[in-house]
This record gives C-alpha cells, structure tokens and sequence, in this order.
C-alpha cells in the first residue's frame, strides 16, 4: 500500500483512473492507496488529484471577500482533478440537459460495453474507453447506453478524433492553460457576485 505524507483530500473512494483502479483513503495526514497497478504509482496519484499544485499560494494573491474566504475555508482538501480529456469531453456532453445519476449511469454503461475489464479486491470494473476503442460505434449503439439525444453529439466527437480532424493532445494543451485561468477568474468573478 502506497503511503502518500502530509496530503489533505478528504476523501475515502474507490475511484476507476485511466489505466487502473484505486482504493484511496486519508488518515490523519496521510494519504494511502492501493492499486490494480502498482507501477508508478505515486506518481499517477499525484498528477491524478493535483497533489503538487499549492492552492494557498495560488488563493493567498487574489483578494477574496469573505464569502468567498469562508467558501475557500470550507473546501480545504478539495482539488481539481485531471481526468483523461477525452473522458471529461465524453462526459460533458452527456451533461447537457441531464442529472447526476444520469451522467453516471450513462459513463458507466459506455465503460462496461467498451472498457476494459479489470478486476480488483474481488469486484469487476471498467476502464473508459479510448476513443480507438469507440471508432466504430454508431449513434444507435450509443443510444441504447442511455444518453439520449447526444448521441450524435458524442459519435461526431469521436469521429472527428479518429479522423484526425483535431487531436486530444491539443485540447489537453489548452486545458493545462485555461484550468488556472479559469479558476482565478472563478475565485474573482464569484467573490464580485457573493459581495
């Protein structure tokens, strides 16, 4: 079991990353995993939950209100997570017009047609699909896995990366700028409207 010293994410989960399945729990300070894979482990971890990125540093130069400050206090331990693009791409779309339980079920239900199976503590998950392992689904099939009228929304994403209409490097490149962009604007533009 990994060991991860002086972390703060208040979480207990099993959570399905892009290549493997963890168990993640915090005591105290401390952060432990364990994996379906232990091979760089740590490192997943801490890319995957932004555990090198101070947000104190990045929050203490904005002027914050003190809605905003009690709202900041209050969700210590959080972090942005950096799922894969593509995922977060697929999973967006789905939002539109739904639910929670909706968008999960409809996440999950793609993962197990088309995701790897893994299994791990003596249960079966599912890795999300690549968008590889989506090129030849069609509208229809993605119907039937429950999201609706995004269907065409999500097979001409896939499509156009198959195609190498754009690429998902690229969006990755945009989202390492606007994510920090976007959170201080969040940070500043939210303590304007909580005043």
């Amino acid at each position: 079991m990994l060991e991860i010293k002086d972390v703060n994410i208040n979480l207990k989960d099993t959570i399905i990353l892009e290549d493997r399945v963890i168990n993640i729990f915090q005591k105290d300070n401390n952060l432990y995993v364990k994996s379906s894979i232990e091979d760089n482990l740590e490192n997943v971890v801490r890319k995957y939950f932004d555990l090198d990125r101070n947000y104190n540093d990045f929050v203490k130069n904005i002027d914050l209100d003190d809605n905003i400050r009690e709202i900041y206090n209050f969700c210590d331990g959080f972090k942005i997570i950096n799922q894969s693009a593509f995922e977060c791409i697929i999973s967006y779309i789905i939002s539109a017009n739904n639910g929670v339980p909706q968008i999960r079920n409809a996440v999950n239900n793609i993962a197990e047609k088309y995701g790897k199976k893994v299994s791990f503590e003596d249960k079966d998950y599912f890795l999300f699909p690549s968008y590889k392992d989506l090129k030849n689904v069609s509208k229809e099939e993605y119907r039937s896995l429950k999201v609706g009228f995004r269907d065409k929304y999500i097979y001409e994403f896939v499509q156009k990366i198959n195609n190498e209409e754009f690429s998902i490097n690229d969006i990755n490149n945009i989202v390492k700028i606007i994510v920090p962009t976007f959170l201080y604007f969040s940070i500043v533009l939210n303590s304007k409207f909580f005043s």
